[in-house]
């Protein structure tokens, strides 16, 4: 994984804090599929670039979390937006998500349009926190940019190989 300007480091994709840092393009596949068998009709596709790239788009505008809580893409919002949550109600801050407003999302899969290579991926919610008799903002965005040709060599760890 890499982070920022950072050198390269080993993880394990089995680690539960790995969740929310690394993207797995099956999965974001996946999910898209779910969006897309959901009823409402939650993906939007569009040719751009004259036909060199589809995006395939979900996006919410403000409402409560619980008037979409079942929806695959306000379940994954809300699950990034876990970690936060947890380190507010350490702080002795209330998160209640029964009181939670999705302040809006959207979330972007660009794909190659003659391969179907995932190009990019862009994921952009918040949340409105009541506090105090106001509300908190939170607001998080995630992008992932596939591009160029790798010409490193990719082995297995060594003690997987036999």
């Amino acid at each position: 994984m890499k982070e920022g300007t950072a050198d390269w480091k080993a993880v394990s994709p089995a680690d539960p804090e790995m969740r929310n840092k690394a993207d797995d393009p099956i999965a974001v596949i996946h999910e898209f599929r779910m969006y897309a068998q959901a009823a409402g009709g939650d993906v939007k596709v569009t040719e751009k670039d004259g036909g060199g790239t589809v995006e395939l788009r979900v996006t919410s505008d403000e409402q409560k979390l619980s008037a979409v809580q079942q929806r695959a893409w306000a379940k994954k919002a809300k699950r990034e937006f876990e970690p936060t949550a947890e380190q507010l109600r350490k702080a002795g801050i209330p998160v209640d998500d029964a009181r939670l407003t999705l302040s809006g999302l959207e979330e972007v899969l660009v794909l190659d349009a003659k391969t179907y290579r995932i190009k990019g991926h862009r994921l952009d919610f918040g949340f409105l926190i009541p506090y105090n008799g106001q509300d908190m903002a939170f607001e998080q965005q995630v992008t992932t940019e596939n591009q160029g040709v790798y010409d490193g060599r990719i082995e297995l760890p060594a003690d997987l190989r036999r």
